[in-house]
C-alpha cells in the first residue's frame, strides 16, 4: 500500500487479470476500486467486471470509478455499465475521490 499525494492508500496494479483483481476485493478491503478501460474493449466485458468485483468484494459498499479512452467522450456511460462515477482522466478521478473523501462516502 502506498500513501498517495491527496492522502489516500493506494495498491496500483498494472493488467491484473480478472481472477487476480477479484482475489484481491475477496481478501482484502477496499473502500473503492478504479478501473480503466481503453482501446478496444468492449463494454459488456467492462459491465461483466464491474458486476463480478461487486458481488465478489469483501466491502459490500465498496465505490467503482471507471476512466480511460472508452469513458473520455461520455463519462456516464461508467454509470451505465454498473459504476458509481466515471472519469474522462487522472485529474477529474482524483477531484472526483476527493469529493468521495471530503463526503465520507469512503475513508483514508
Amino acid at each position: 500500500m502506498l500513501c498517495g499525494r491527496a492522502g489516500w492508500h493506494v495498491q496500483s496494479e498494472f493488467l491484473p487479470s480478472k481472477p487476480i483483481l477479484l482475489e484481491h476485493v475477496r481478501t482484502e478491503w477496499f473502500d473503492l476500486v478504479g478501473l480503466s478501460a481503453s482501446g478496444e474493449v468492449a463494454a459488456a466485458g467492462v459491465a461483466s467486471v464491474v458486476k463480478a468485483v461487486r458481488a465478489t468484494a469483501l466491502n459490500k459498499n465498496i465505490q467503482i470509478m471507471l476512466g480511460g479512452n472508452l469513458f473520455v467522450p461520455d463519462p456516464a456511460l461508467a454509470v451505465a455499465l454498473g459504476a458509481d462515477f466515471g472519469a474522462r482522466d487522472a485529474a477529474e478521478a482524483v477531484s472526483r475521490v476527493d469529493w468521495m473523501l471530503d463526503s465520507k462516502k469512503i475513508s483514508c
